[in-house]
């Protein structure tokens, strides 16, 4: 039996003062800025804010309990809009499964042209989903390749160059 300095070693700690960690620093979102529902809500709630917290005296802390109601309204809003997405997201599959079990018996012009509209409005949500964060200068240059080139490197086992891209 040898004894090697790389071996794994896994340690844990356990205590009864442990303390459950908080939800971390607030960032605010800048999408929800473009949002004219949140900005109308946040106008309105402002303006709330100001009258409750009107007898405080101190401005600094008059700034922070207004920063506090912001916040909190900001993860409020967040949060029902994610729900929101994920109930119009979780339709909109519904509904796709329902139109290819309806293609699949009926493939009507009617029923695919359902179908190619409501898969725009699913993409459309994934995009919003992801807030748009598609870094285009990263992508590369699309090369014209013909459909046989494409196949016939799919084809070659082990391939010639393995670092090669595949997908135009």
């Amino acid at each position: 039996m040898s004894f090697s300095g790389h071996a794994a070693v896994c340690f844990s700690l356990f205590s009864k003062e442990y303390e459950k960690r908080g939800p971390g620093f607030f960032k605010f979102n800048n999408s929800l800025s473009e949002d004219k529902n949140f900005m109308e809500e946040l106008k309105k709630n402002i303006e709330m804010y100001k009258v409750t917290h009107r007898d405080v005296t101190d401005k600094r802390l008059y700034w922070e309990m207004i920063k506090m109601e912001i916040r909190s309204f900001t993860l409020f809003f967040s949060k029902r809009r994610a729900k929101q997405r994920r109930n119009d997201e979780e339709i909109l599959q519904q509904e796709l499964s329902n139109l290819q079990r309806k293609i699949g018996l009926d493939p009507s012009e009617e029923n695919v042209s359902k179908f190619y509209n409501i898969k725009f409005k699913f993409n459309q949500l994934s995009l919003l989903k992801t807030g748009e964060a598609i870094l285009r200068a990263c992508e590369p240059e699309p090369r014209a390749a013909s459909r046989e080139s494409l196949f016939a490197s799919l084809k070659r086992f082990p391939p010639e160059n393995p670092k090669m891209d595949i997908m135009p």
